[in-house]
């Protein structure tokens, strides 16, 4: 197996990991969070503040999609506004962590994350899904010219 395979196969696995965390929280969030589930929701999105910066890291590495930029330069634009949002996904997923951490020890963080947690958890698979066409659409073109 070469390098460029294993990148993709950590890439993959962290995916996995950050989609079965985040669907963890989302289950935890059918009721009340207890102070006890409160730890472990706040764990758990460390946990996926973790696998995301790793995620970003490993696609980053050598130059984000490079083999896609090699091929396709005029899709710079779009390439470069998805490592954009790679930024702008970390530090909102943060955010809302912060805002759970800073939420009285006491109370149910479930409301709050009822309120920001799903509209992250779309922008997070919308910008997937353009990850995956753009790759997608990038193997069609190189594979129509005979390559």
């Amino acid at each position: 197996m070469n390098r460029g395979e294993t990148t993709v196969e950590s890439i993959d696995l962290y995916n996995k990991l950050i989609r079965e965390l985040l669907d963890d929280i989302g289950e935890s969030l059918q009721s009340a969070v207890s102070p006890g589930e409160r730890e472990t929701t706040l764990s758990r999105m460390d946990k996926v503040l973790e696998y995301l910066a790793a995620q970003f890291d490993l696609e980053e590495k050598d130059g984000y999609l490079t083999h896609v930029l090699e091929e396709f330069p005029n899709w710079h634009p779009q390439l470069q506004h998805l490592q954009q949002e790679h930024r702008l996904l970390q530090r909102q997923f943060r955010e809302i962590r912060l805002r759970l951490s800073a939420t009285a020890e006491k109370s149910d963080i479930s409301c709050e994350l009822r309120r920001h947690l799903p509209d992250w958890i779309a922008r997070f698979r919308q910008h997937q899904q353009r990850e995956d066409n753009m790759l997608h659409e990038a193997f069609l073109l190189d594979v129509g010219q005979g390559a």
